[in-house]
Order: structure tokens, then C-alpha cells, then sequence
């Protein structure tokens, strides 16, 4: 497994490599046909040690494999020691299989859709290296490793977001999304140094028993150690207050907003909790904290979906709403509930990002809804696609969201029907996002596909080739039958939630009566139908309804469409006030810092003019002055 671990690591890096030096001789197609081939031989890597793993006993599930020793400081107790390496067990395995098999099915997509643009073979270089990134992030064997994969995935992001630099909102979206991460960084760096002092360590196979030790022996863990490594979390996975970074990643090539957005850097701070579960769960109120905040940033950004004009935009604030939801059942302590949803959020997303990716390419990169309408008879199997991704994203049965999302649910009722008030909250919360999110999905496929086109008249709309096409069909087939496939609490099939049960901090929770189970899945599937036909109808046709409805509440209807100004109130509360600190800094600099240095050297000049006088290489001039000032001495001697 060390090998398997190994070459998941050392293929993308060789791949990046390898095409980041030859990009300018490389076309587009072979690029990419190379980083397609070994997106997919990762996958198959992944696949095998899934097998390994699963073949060995449940409470042996995990291989660690040393590569070198980076670092080591200090002896005895106080020695830190910083290996690189591999842990392969449930948790990260989980996270390499998707990354890799969503990720070779945009890779592929990636091929089609970026060639004819250019620097394509730069595009695949920078692909590859977020693969790495992200597999150096789940797979490194301690914190230090997935930090660094951390980083990397932020700098990729940079790369990526901002590829078409030569437009300035591309490049203002990569250096937003830059910053923002960096805040959120801190958090987890300064968690990491806690860590180290508190336990000794930062390796991943020995951070839980010595928290069950420190436990045991009645130490007190502060819950503001699980709040550093939250606050890295909501930088990644963009919840409030950092989230702002995220709807404008769309800036990018489609494929990568849906690597972005689905299968990679967004699940990185669901990764980081799930990792240290044990770690929240010892924390005591710090999981209210992560779930509150789920809660509030799933109900925030749904309410903001329901009124964006652009298609891309739509769906980066449902990833903002949906990665809420994966917050609020990592803070209920649903840790399997929420990688269950990463898993089919990645699988619904990607196809949902991908096939508006096919839409724009038809529409020669038109991406307002408004502008569209009609294109199910131009696209019928995009289409039937991105139908299926809304079902699944709405939450309606039997589609892959119906299963993770009402699990989530399930979970916040459970507990406030054992006794937990709060959770009562949680639980309006989630539900009420669950119609928004049916509402706004039935909204963005119904302006897309249905109704009277609105396309221009130079408009030929045409059906994506192969190479983006095959990735939409097997994507749609995992958002239908994902859910069913990956387990269902109520149903007892659980072979994520077993599969995972070895890496994470155990649930408890106290079990429903079957027929209340059976009346919330019943709720939610009503629920999310209901909302869809409302979102239909409101958007068909001339669009009455919802015209009507912004015409009685114009100030609510503004603020959505407006994105309750929060980029505006941050201008203004942050970015401004900063940017007038730093004109001042640089005028200090200017005036004050530069302006001494000049005086010193102005003072130097000026000393040094005096002494040309004195030092001017005549000899007749020096006689004088050693008589003269011999005389000087002379005088001063006798007088």
C-alpha cells in the first residue's frame, strides 16, 4: 500500500511537472489527454487501496507509510518530528475516491471544452497540480502534509479562478479568493501549534488516542482549539463570514468551478472536521458553534440563489448553502451524515456545473437565464442531465439528495424530539433551505430549458461532443442511484456509515419510532416537490407570479438580487479602511522612511563636498594646509 500511496501522490505532481515545462509545445488535446490519463490511473490507485482496506478488520483499517523525515526539532518530549508520508484508512480513502473519479470525469469534460482556448496546456498543469494538492491534503499522514495540501489547494485556486488573467474580474476573483483563504488559514495554523504543544504530536494515527488518554486522565480540552481549526474550515468551505470568495470562483473556466465547487477545495474543511471529530466532539460547545453556523450560512445563501441572474452564479450560492448543510451535521455530531452528502453533492454539483458548462459552450459563453429558455429542444440530453442534478439537488426521492439531506435532517429532529430545544432551530433551518433549494433549482432548470426561447437570433445552440457528454451521463447516473447506493439510515443500509464508523467520533443518538421516521422522510419529499412545482410554475411562461412577487416586496427582492450587499458592507467596513491605513503606510514610507535615507545621503553628499575641498589631490594645497595647521597647534600650544 505504500507504493499505491506513493503514486497517488507522485502521478499528478510528475503529470504538473512535466506538462507545466513543456505547455508551450504541447497542444491543448495532448495535454489534457495525458492529465485525463492519469486522473483516471489515480482513481483506479484509489480503488485499490478501498479494496485493501476493506479486506482487513474493522478496527485495523489503516495503512501509514513513511516516505522521508522532513524535520526534526528538539529531543525528549518536546521533540517535533515531521514526516512525510501517507495514512491511508476509511476517512481519507473515501475523500481520494471521489476527488479522483469526479475529478477524471472533469478532466476529461476539460478536454472538449477548453480547445480552442488559450493556454490550454497551462490549464491541464495547474489541473494536475490541484490533484496533488488535494491528495496531499486527505493523504498526508499528519497535520503538517495536510496543511500543505491546504496551501496548495489555495495557491491552484489562485491559478486557477484568475487563468483568464487578461480580464480583470478573473483576476480580482483569484486574488479574493487568495486573501479570503489566508484568514481562514491562520486559524488552522495557529490550531496546528496548539496541537503540537497540547499533545506532542500532529500525526494523524496518534492525535486520537492521546485526546482519549488526555480524556481519561480528566484533562479539559478548550473548546477555542476546535474554534482555530473552524475557523481554517469555514475559510475553505466558504461559511460565514468567509464565503464571499466563492460565488465569484465561477470567474474561471466552468470545469474548474465544478472541480472547485464539488470535488475538491470546498470539502477540504469538511475534511478537516471529520478528521478531528474526536477532537470537536471533546470540545464542548464548539460543535453549537460549527452547526449554528451551518445552519445560518445553508438559510443565507439559499435565500440569495433564489434571485441571480447568472446560471454559474445560481449554483456557486447553492454550494455555499449545501456545504452549510454538511456544517450542521458535523455540528449535530452527524459526522457520516456529512461526508454522506459531501459524496452526493459531489456527484449532483459537478453534473449540475458541468451541464451549464455544456449550456454556455452553446450559447457561445451566454450565461444569464433570462437570456435562455427553451434549449430543451436544442439540448434535450443536456437537458435530461441537469434535470436529474436539480432533482437530486432539491432533495426530491429517489434522487442521491434526498438521502443525504433529509439524513441531516432526520438528525437535527431527533435530538430536539430527545430533549435538545435548540435543535428545534436547526431543524426550521434546514427544512426551510430544503424549499428554498427546491424552489431556486426548479426555477434555474425551468428559465434554462422550458417556456419561449429568449435565445438571440444568431443563436445555434448544439448538443456537447463526446468527450463532455460522457462525463454528464455517468454523473447522472450517480445522482440518481448514489444515494440509494451509499445508504439510508432508516433503512439500515449503511455501508458508508460502516465503512466510515472506524475514523470518526461515534454518534449518539437516540432512535425515532418508525412511523415519526417514516412521516419526515414523507414531509421532505412533499416539501421538496411542493416548492418545485411553486418555482415551476412562478418561472414559466411570462413569468407573472414571480414578477408580482418582486413588485410587493421591491426592497426584499432587491436585497436578494443584491446578495444582502455584503461584498459592499465588507468594502466598506474593511477593504476601504484598509486600503486608507495602507496609502498612509506608504506615504510614511515615502515621506518619513525614504525621505531619512535621502537626508543621510544628501548629509553625506554635502560632507563629502566640503572634504573635495580640503582632499583635491594638490600637492601645494596640502603643504599649506600642514603649515597651517602645524602653526594652529603651535599657537594653541603656547597661548
Amino acid at each position: 500500500m505504500s507504493t499505491v500511496g506513493a503514486l497517488l501522490l507522485g502521478l499528478p505532481l510528475a503529470a504538473a511537472t512535466l506538462i507545466g515545462i513543456l505547455h508551450r509545445r504541447l497542444s491543448t488535446r495532448t495535454a489534457g489527454t495525458l492529465a485525463f490519463a492519469m486522473a483516471a490511473t489515480c482513481f483506479g490507485l484509489a480503488v485499490a487501496a478501498f479494496t485493501h482496506l476493506r479486506g482487513l478488520p474493522e478496527d485495523a483499517r489503516h495503512v501509514a507509510a513513511t516516505f522521508w523525515s522532513f524535520l526534526e526539532l528538539g529531543r525528549g518530549d518536546a521533540a517535533l518530528t515531521l514526516d512525510v508520508g501517507v495514512w491511508l484508512d476509511p476517512l481519507s480513502v473515501t475523500w481520494a475516491l471521489f476527488i479522483t473519479g469526479v475529478g477524471s470525469l472533469i478532466f476529461l469534460y476539460s478536454i472538449s471544452y477548453m480547445e480552442h482556448e488559450a493556454g490550454g496546456a497551462r490549464y491541464f498543469a495547474c489541473l494536475c497540480l490541484f490533484l496533488f494538492s488535494m491528495l496531499t491534503l486527505v493523504l498526508g499522514k499528519n497535520l503538517f502534509l495536510t496543511f500543505l495540501g491546504w496551501e496548495g489547494v489555495g495557491l491552484c485556486s489562485y491559478l486557477l479562478i484568475g487563468f483568464e488573467y487578461g480580464k480583470e474580474t478573473a483576476a480580482q476573483a483569484g486574488r479574493k479568493a487568495f486573501l479570503v483563504n489566508r484568514i481562514g488559514d491562520v486559524g488552522f495554523l495557529l490550531g496546528m501549534f496548539w496541537t503540537w504543544k497540547l499533545f506532542g504530536t500532529l500525526e494523524h494515527g496518534e492525535l486520537t488516542p492521546k485526546l482519549a488518554a488526555g480524556l481519561a486522565a480528566g484533562i479539559a480540552l478548550p473548546p477555542l482549539l476546535a474554534l482555530c481549526y473552524f475557523v481554517g474550515a469555514c475559510g475553505k468551505s466558504a461559511q460565514l463570514p468567509l464565503f464571499v470568495w466563492l460565488p465569484d470562483a465561477m470567474a474561471g473556466p466552468t470545469p474548474v468551478s465544478a472541480l472547485i465547487h464539488a470535488a475538491t477545495m470546498v470539502t477540504a474543511g469538511i475534511y478537516l472536521l471529520c478528521r478531528l471529530s474526536s477532537l470537536f466532539v471533546a470540545a464542548d460547545w464548539a460543535l453549537d458553534v460549527v452547526a449554528f453556523t451551518g445552519a445560518a450560512t445553508a438559510l443565507f445563501a439559499g435565500l440569495i440563489a433564489l434571485r441571480q441572474r447568472d446560471i454559474k452564479r445560481v449554483l456557486a450560492y447553492s454550494t455555499v448553502s449545501q456545504l452549510g448543510y454538511m456544517f450542521l451535521a458535523c455540528g449535530l455530531g452527524a459526522f457520516a451524515s456529512s461526508a454522506f452528502h459531501v459524496v452526493t453533492h459531489a456527484f449532483f454539483k459537478a453534473l449540475l456545473f458541468l451541464g451549464s458548462g455544456a449550456v454556455i459552450h452553446a450559447l457561445h459563453g451566454e450565461q444569464d437565464l433570462w437570456k435562455m429558455g427553451g434549449l430543451k429542444h436544442h439540448l434535450p440530453k443536456t437537458a435530461f442531465a441537469m434535470r436529474i442534478g436539480a432533482f437530486a439537488l432539491a432533495g426530491i426521492a429517489p434522487f442521491a439528495g434526498f438521502f443525504s439531506k433529509d439524513e441531516i435532517l432526520g438528525v437535527a429532529f431527533a435530538r430536539a424530539y430527545a430533549g435538545d430545544p435548540a435543535c428545534w432551530v436547526l431543524w426550521g433551518a434546514g427544512v426551510l433551505t430544503a424549499a428554498l433549494t427546491a424552489f431556486y433549482s426548479a426555477r434555474m432548470i425551468t428559465l434554462c430549458f422550458d417556456g419561449s426561447s429568449r435565445l438571440d437570433a444568431h443563436s445555434h445552440p448544439h448538443e456537447a461532443p463526446a468527450p463532455m457528454a460522457i462525463p454528464l451521463n455517468v454523473l447522472a447516473v450517480l445522482s440518481l442511484v448514489g444515494g440509494i447506493g451509499l445508504g439510508f439510515e432508516a433503512l439500515h443500509w449503511l455501508p458508508l456509515h460502516h465503512w466510515l464508523a472506524p475514523t470518526l467520533a461515534p454518534l449518539d443518538l437516540p432512535p425515532l419510532p418508525g412511523a415519526l421516521l417514516w412521516g419526515l422522510m414523507t414531509l421532505a419529499f412533499l416539501i421538496a416537490v411542493l416548492f418545485w412545482r411553486i418555482g415551476a410554475k412562478w418561472y414559466s411562461g411570462d413569468c407573472e407570479p414571480a414578477r408580482a412577487a418582486e413588485l410587493t416586496f421591491p426592497r426584499f427582492a432587491g436585497a436578494l438580487a443584491g446578495r444582502f450587499f455584503v461584498d459592499e458592507i465588507y468594502g466598506a467596513l474593511i477593504v476601504r479602511p484598509l486600503r486608507f491605513l495602507a496609502a498612509l503606510a506608504l506615504q510614511f514610507d515615502v515621506r518619513v522612511v525614504d525621505g531619512a535615507a535621502r537626508g543621510l545621503g544628501q548629509f553625506a553628499a554635502l560632507v563629502g563636498t566640503g572634504v573635495r575641498i580640503v582632499q583635491n589631490g594638490t600637492v601645494q594645497r596640502y603643504a599649506f594646509w600642514m603649515v597651517a595647521g602645524a602653526i594652529a597647534l603651535l599657537w594653541l600650544a603656547l597661548g
